[in-house]
């Protein structure tokens, strides 16, 4: 095969190559460092040619038998500052007048042919290829534009900036390059570092301070990459030497999203406090000059210090203030000494008169007692032995001896026999020292006759005095009640009933009752009653004997016992009870009931002993047979049969399909109703019959 190579060549190099035996080829031959490749053998250019060449520009041609396809590719070369490249290549094959276009620099050609190839090439600047992974704006030769990989002319000079590609007003991303500035005089390499950054919005009223991987920083409203770590940590800011804000909500924060940080500042003041002696807070604690939350409050509560067991100092000058300035506190202090007193009296304290008991007192209080006895009440008084007056100035702990006893009033509703601190003696109204010990009986009786009485309650019987006492008297009017029993007889709280006195009003309830005899007899009480006590009375026990009946029954049995409706089950029955069992039915819905079909011993008898009573109840289906009703026991037979006359027959429809004269046994409700037609068969043999004898009689007469 004869490949036919021509170039429209634009430049001054042309390559080698052979006339091939086409009328109209002409050869030329060049020179230059450049070549082709065809099936793996480099051709190259052999000559050089000037642009002002006569023939520069014509077509030239190589020539390349091979039995096999034809692989071709074109390259781009450069020559100075320029590029030489193919941009188009027309395939001909001259014998089969085709041709077409293709802009592939490597292709190939069928074997067996003739093809004319024709290379279209273009001169370009020399270029370099410039390689950003990341496309970003810069300045190309003074001119703002999107820079990207590319091939650049030499000398171009590209200027990068950092770019930022907002994805929202508060979330962005940074574009940084490895490279600011260049000029493109070989390819080149840029790295654009892609950084996502978010917003932080930060509102404080004072400075803030954080630490952003470490280093220390003023932060305010800014932009920071994300997965930082900033730490705003506890700090105060001094606003004055007695002001200052403390920061409330400190926080480390991974920054993944923007942020809103608004600090929250607490104002504090400084509180000076000034005491000769130690000041405690409600805590109990000690207060110290320091700061204050604003508005938060500062309680010095009523105190005292103490220099010695029996002496201390008392705060004067509590406060309960609310701190919103600062504040200078001194404490107030006074000197109290502690007086004992061994008895509690009247007394005039600095010209007032009140109860001298132990206690602290103000240095230089005067004490004045005069008075005896001393009534601290209508039921209560004090007598002083001691010599009176007694007058005390208080200038150092003191101890007052006062010899007296506490008396109280005991008023006495009634004169008793009682003992008083062990000796029997007659109680009455009057004043009794304290601790004296008062006992009194339980009860004082006075009869009114052998069946009746009145009863006195103290209000208490034992009186340790060590206060007013007024003992008051319950009176209680009884009654003596009488019980007549064959048997122990108990009341409803299970205790024995026997001959007593009993209170007005008392309830005696007396309940149902027995005495077992053996386990199916007993005695029964046929009179419980409940007594009201109002008088003197005798109550007699009815006694019956009583027989254990059982029931067995499938289903409720009802019963009149001696007149009275009842449902008869297993239990006790006063004996000649008379028992009559009721036929009555259990409907279980409209068709089906159970009523009794047997009872053991008798529908009807007499208690005289222990019973076993048998009621045996069984299913009962409503059976309608033409229009009448029945109710028959379960596993009963019924007989379907009309008498029908001979022009009739009959069959039974409804629950069963069946002739005349079936028998059905009953398991379930059944509805059968007899429909009659005509018997056509009887009444033709019928006539035929009659027929025959009318003829016979007919004949009978004509041989008369």
């Amino acid at each position: 095969r004869l490949l036919s190579f021509c170039s429209l060549y634009l430049n001054e190099n042309l390559i080698t190559f052979f006339t091939p035996l086409v009328p109209g080829w002409s050869e030329v031959t060049v020179i230059s460092n450049e070549t082709y490749s065809i099936n793996g053998y480099n051709f190259t250019y052999n000559s050089p040619k000037s642009f002002s060449s006569a023939d520069f520009g014509l077509p030239y041609f190589i020539s390349f038998i091979s039995p096999k396809p034809v692989s071709v590719t074109l390259y781009t070369f450069k020559e100075d500052d320029h590029l030489i490249y193919p941009y188009l290549v027309t395939i001909i094959q001259p014998y089969a007048n085709t041709e077409y276009n293709t802009t592939k620099t490597t292709f190939t050609v069928p074997a067996n042919s003739y093809y004319l190839i024709v290379v279209r090439y273009k001169e370009e600047p020399l270029m370099f290829y410039v390689s950003i992974n990341i496309p970003m704006w810069g300045i190309v030769n003074n001119t703002v534009m999107l820079v990207k990989s590319g091939y650049y002319y030499y000398g171009t000079v590209i200027e990068l900036f950092i770019n930022y590609t907002y994805i929202s007003n508060f979330e962005r991303y940074v574009l940084i390059p490895n490279i600011t500035q260049f000029i493109v005089i070989e390819n080149i390499t840029v790295y654009v570092s892609e950084i996502l950054q978010y917003y932080i919005q930060v509102s404080t009223e004072y400075p803030l301070y954080a630490y952003v991987n470490g280093m220390k920083i003023q932060l305010t409203s800014n932009w920071f990459n994300a997965s930082l770590s900033i730490s705003i940590t506890s700090q105060i800011y001094y606003v004055s030497d007695h002001q200052r804000e403390v920061l409330l909500n400190p926080i480390t924060i991974t920054l993944n999203s923007p942020v809103n940080y608004t600090a929250k500042w607490e104002t504090q003041y400084y509180v000076k406090i000034t005491s000769q002696y130690p000041l405690k807070n409600v805590e109990n604690e000690t207060l110290n000059s320091t700061w204050y939350n604003a508005s938060s409050k500062l309680i010095i509560p009523p105190q005292f210090y103490y220099v010695s067991q029996n002496q201390r100092e008392m705060l004067l000058n509590p406060i309960s203030i609310e701190v919103n300035a600062p504040i200078n506190y001194t404490a107030k202090w006074e000197t109290q000494y502690y007086v004992y007193v061994n008895f509690p009296v009247n007394a005039t304290i600095n010209g007032i008169s009140e109860v001298l008991t132990s206690g602290w007192y103000n240095e230089s209080t005067k004490i004045v007692i005069n008075q005896n006895p001393q009534y601290v009440g209508k039921l209560e008084r004090v007598y002083i032995y001691n010599k009176l007056p007694i007058s005390i100035v208080v200038d150092s702990p003191k101890r007052i001896s006062i010899n007296a006893t506490v008396q109280f009033y005991v008023e006495v509703q009634m004169p008793v026999i009682g003992k008083i601190n062990g000796s029997t003696q007659k109680l009455t109204t009057n004043w009794y020292n304290i601790y004296t010990v008062i006992q009194l009986n339980n009860t004082y009786f006075a009869y009114i006759s052998n069946v009746e009485r009145v009863m006195y309650i103290p209000s208490t019987t034992y009186i340790n005095v060590t206060g007013p006492v007024n003992i008051t008297f319950k009176k209680v009017l009884q009654f003596y009640i009488f019980f007549n029993s064959s048997l122990p007889l108990e009341n409803n709280q299970g205790q024995r009933l026997s001959n007593a006195w009993y209170n007005y009003s008392d309830k005696i309830v007396i309940p149902f009752q027995f005495h077992m005899i053996n386990s199916t007899v007993r005695y029964a009480l046929s009179n419980p009653e409940t007594i009201i006590v109002n008088e003197s009375i005798t109550y007699k026990a009815v006694w019956v004997i009583q027989y254990l009946v059982v029931v067995k029954s499938n289903l409720p049995v009802f019963a009149l016992i001696n007149g009275s409706n009842i449902t008869l089950t297993t239990g006790w029955y006063d004996q000649l009870s008379n028992v009559k069992i009721l036929n009555a039915t259990k409907y279980v819905n409209s068709s089906v009931r159970y009523a009794i079909y047997n009872v053991t011993p008798a529908m009807s008898f007499e208690l005289k002993g222990p019973l076993n009573v048998s009621v045996k109840y069984v299913p009962q289906y409503l059976v309608i047979i033409n229009n009448k009703t029945y109710w028959v026991f379960n596993g009963s037979k019924v007989t379907l049969y009309e008498i029908l006359p001979f022009y009739l027959q009959g069959k039974w429809e409804g629950t069963y399909q069946l002739p005349n004269n079936s028998s059905i046994t009953v398991t379930s409700p059944i509805k059968e109703k007899l429909v009659t037609k005509l018997n056509f068969l009887n009444i033709v043999s019928t006539s035929l019959v009659l027929i025959s004898l009318l003829l016979l009689t007919i004949e009978g007469i004509r041989r008369r």
